[in-house]
C-alpha cells in the first residue's frame, strides 16, 4: 500500500520463500498533514507589535501638542506675518560715484595706446650707447631686457596721462589716492634759453681733467694687466706636483726660484711697457701743471698697484685652493720624517720632524713670500710712475696686501694641516702602541728585573730571541707611507727603536756572557785545583791516602760532572759566538776550558807513576 488505500497486493508465490507478505497497513490521510501549518505563532512578531503601539502613543501625543498650540487662536493656524520692506536701493551715493568711476577708468584704461617704434629704440642705443658694450651675446640679452622694460614703463606712463586728460576722480571717500584729474597747466613765463650751457660745458671739463680715472689711459693700462697679469700667479703651483716629494727646503727654493722668475718679468718686461704710455711727457686733456701731473701719475700708482696687490691676492688664494679635500689634483706631496725625538731633559718620543706647528709655519711661509713679494722690506722692484720716468727708483710702489688677507688665508692653512694630519697621526700613535715601552723605561726595568732573578740559560736566550724578533718586526715596518699632502718617512724612527731594542738586548746579552764567563773560570779554577793536588808531594803517608782519594774521586764522579758543565759551556758558547765578539782573553778563557779534559789525562798518569 501506498498509505492513500488501494487494493492490497497480490500474495508471492515464490516458491523458493517460505515467508508469508502480509498486507501493509493503511493510515489515516489526516496523519500526513502539518498540524502547526496554519498556526498564528508562525507569523507572530513581537517587535511589529512594539513598533505599532508607540507609533501610536507618538501619533496620540502630537495630536494633543498641536490642539494646545492652536488654543490661543480658536483652534484655526497662526496668521503669516509680513516680509520686512527693502529700500529701493542697497547703495550710497558716494559708493554709486565711486563705482561708475572705476568703471570709466577701467574702460579708458583699454583705449589703444601707440606704442614706442622700435626705430626709435635702435637710435638711441646708436647714439648713446658705445660700440664695445653691445658686443657679446650677454649684452644682447641685457639691451634687450631694457628695453622690453622701457616700452612697459612708457606705455603705462601714456595710459596714465590719457586718464589724466579724460577723466576727473570725484571728491569722494576712497578715491583720495587718484592720480586722475586734469593735466598741470604749462609753465608761463619760463626761460626756456640756453644760458646754462656754458657754464655745464665747463664744469663737465673741469670733471673730466680731475677724475683721472675715466681718462683713456687709464683704461690702456686696465687692457694691459688684463691682458697680462689675468692668467699669470706669482707661483706654478700645479707644477710642484710633478716634483714628487719634496722636503722643507727643496718646497722653499722652488718658491723662491719661481717668485724671482715672477718679479724679473714684472719689472724688466710688464713694467716698462705701462710707464711706455706715459713717456711721451704731454697727456691729452691733462693741465700740464707739476700738482696736475703729479695727481695724475698718483691715480695711475694706485691703479698699477690695485691690480700688482690683485695678482699676490690671487696667488695666495691659489696656494689654499691646493689643498682643498674635494679637488686634489694638484695637491703637493711634502716629506715628513717620523723620529725618535732623544731630548736628556725629557723622556724619549716619538714624533714628527717637522711637528704640525713647524709644518703649518711651512705653508704660511709660501703666503709670507708672495705678500711680501715684489716691493717687499729693504727691496725695491717696481718705482712709481713719476720715479721710473726720472730715471729714479728710489720710491717704490706700495704693493703691500692688508693683514686681514693674510690672516685669512693663515686660518684656512691651520685648518688644512689639521686636516691632513689625520691619518699621518694614526700611523704614529700605531708606532707608539707597539714599541712606545721600548723607550719609555719599561722594557729597561723589565730587563733589570729579569737580571736580578735566577734564570737559566735557555731562559736568558728566550728572552733574547723575543728582542731579536722585537728588531725583526721593527725592520718590516714600512719605511716610506704616502698619504694626501704628506708622505711619511720612518727610517730614523725605526733605526732609533731598533737601537732601543738592541740595547735592551745587549744588557741581557751582558749578563749572560757574565755568567759564561765565571762558569768557564769555575770549571778551570777546579781542573787547576786538581792538577795542583796530583802534582804535591805527600808528606806523610795520610796525606798520601788523602791524595789517592781525591784524585779517585776527581778521575770518578767529579770528572763526570766536569765533562757535563763543559758540554753545557760547550753549547752557550756555540750560541754566543753567533751574538757577541769574544776579546781574546775570552777565547783563551774558552779554549782552556774546552781543552782541559785533555790535559788533565797526563796530570793524572803523572801522579799515578809517582
Amino acid at each position: 500500500m501506498n498509505g492513500k488505500g488501494g487494493s492490497p497486493p497480490p500474495l508471492s508465490t515464490n516458491r523458493k520463500s517460505n515467508k508469508v507478505v502480509l498486507p501493509q497497513i493503511q493510515r489515516h490521510p489526516a496523519y500526513f498533514e502539518d498540524p502547526y501549518k496554519n498556526s498564528i505563532l508562525f507569523s507572530f512578531k513581537l517587535k511589529d507589535r512594539q513598533d505599532e503601539m508607540l507609533k501610536r502613543i507618538v501619533l496620540d501625543h502630537a495630536k494633543q501638542q498641536e490642539q494646545t498650540a492652536l488654543e490661543p487662536y480658536g483652534g484655526k493656524h497662526r496668521p503669516r506675518e509680513k516680509s520686512p520692506e527693502y529700500p529701493k536701493t542697497c547703495l550710497s551715493e558716494d559708493r554709486a560715484v565711486r563705482t561708475n568711476y572705476y568703471y570709466m577708468k577701467e574702460r579708458v584704461a583699454h583705449l589703444p595706446i601707440t606704442p614706442a617704434s622700435d626705430e626709435s629704440f635702435k637710435h638711441i642705443i646708436d647714439r648713446f650707447i658705445d660700440k664695445k658694450l653691445k658686443e657679446g651675446p650677454q649684452m644682447k640679452s641685457v639691451i634687450q631686457r631694457i628695453v622690453n622694460e622701457t616700452k612697459v614703463l612708457y606705455e603705462n606712463s601714456m595710459k596714465k596721462s590719457q586718464l589724466q586728460h579724460v577723466l576727473v576722480a570725484p571728491n569722494v571717500k576712497g578715491l583720495e589716492s587718484e592720480i586722475a584729474g586734469p593735466p598741470p597747466p604749462d609753465p608761463v613765463g619760463c626761460d626756456f634759453s640756453s644760458s646754462w650751457e656754458e657754464s655745464f660745458q665747463a664744469n663737465r671739463d673741469a670733471i673730466k681733467e680731475n677724475l683721472y680715472i675715466v681718462h683713456p689711459t687709464h683704461r690702456q693700462v686696465l687692457e694691459l694687466c688684463n691682458k697680462t697679469l689675468s692668467p699669470r700667479i706669482m707661483i706654478d703651483f700645479k707644477r710642484i706636483r710633478s716634483l714628487g716629494a719634496l722636503d722643507f727646503p727643496h718646497l722653499r727654493s722652488f718658491v723662491v726660484r719661481d717668485i724671482e722668475r715672477n718679479e724679473d718679468y714684472l719689472s724688466s718686461s710688464w713694467y716698462p711697457l705701462i710707464c711706455q704710455i706715459f713717456q711721451t711727457g704731454q697727456i691729452q686733456g691733462i693741465t700740464s701743471t707739476p700738482e696736475k701731473m703729479n695727481s695724475f701719475y698718483n691715480s695711475i700708482n694706485t691703479l698699477v698697484s690695485n691690480q700688482l696687490r690683485e695678482l699676490l691676492e690671487r696667488s695666495i688664494d691659489m696656494w689654499c685652493s691646493l689643498f682643498n679635500p674635494k679637488d686634489q689634483d694638484y695637491l703637493p706631496i711634502i716629506k715628513i720624517d717620523i723620529i725618535l725625538n732623544e731630548d736628556e731633559s725629557t723622556m724619549s718620543k716619538i714624533d714628527f720632524q717637522p711637528n704640525i706647528s713647524e709644518f703649518i709655519n711651512v705653508l704660511r711661509y709660501v703666503v709670507d713670500k708672495i705678500a711680501h713679494s715684489i716691493n717687499g722690506p729693504n727691496r725695491i722692484r717696481i718705482a712709481t710712475i713719476q720715479s721710473f720716468l726720472n730715471g729714479d727708483d728710489s720710491i717704490p710702489l706700495d704693493t703691500h696686501l692688508s693683514q686681514t688677507v693674510i690672516d685669512r688665508a693663515y686660518k684656512q692653512l691651520a685648518d688644512i694641516a689639521e686636516y691632513y694630519f689625520q691619518e699621518p697621526k694614526q700611523l704614529l700613535n700605531t708606532y707608539e702602541e707597539k714599541y712606545n715601552y721600548l723607550i719609555d723605561g719599561k722594557a729597561q726595568a723589565d730587563v733589570e728585573k729579569f737580571n736580578s732573578e735566577n734564570h737559566t740559560f735557555d731562559e736568558y736566550t728566550q728572552e733574547f730571541n723575543r728582542y731579536n724578533d722585537i728588531v725583526k718586526q721593527i725592520m718590516l715596518e714600512p719605511t716610506t707611507v704616502e698619504f694626501p699632502l704628506i708622505q711619511t718617512n720612518s727610517e730614523q724612527v725605526k733605526q732609533g727603536l731598533v737601537e732601543a731594542a738592541r740595547k735592551h738586548r745587549n744588557t741581557l746579552l751582558e749578563k749572560l756572557v757574565n755568567d759564561y764567563r765565571k762558569e768557564c773560570q769555575n770549571i778551570c779554577a777546579e781542573f787547576e785545583a786538581i792538577k795542583q793536588r796530583a802534582l804535591s808531594k805527600p808528606a806523610t803517608t795520610a796525606e798520601l791516602n788523602d791524595i789517592i782519594k781525591y784524585i779517585d774521586n776527581a778521575k770518578g764522579e767529579k770528572s763526570l760532572h766536569l765533562t757535563e758543565r763543559i758540554k753545557e759551556v760547550q753549547r752557550q758558547m756555540e750560541y754566543l759566538l753567533d751574538e757577541y765578539f769574544f776579546s781574546e782573553e775570552d777565547i783563551r778563557l774558552n779554549a782552556d776550558t774546552l781543552l782541559w779534559p785533555r790535559n788533565i789525562g797526563p796530570i793524572f798518569d803523572t801522579n799515578d807513576e809517582s
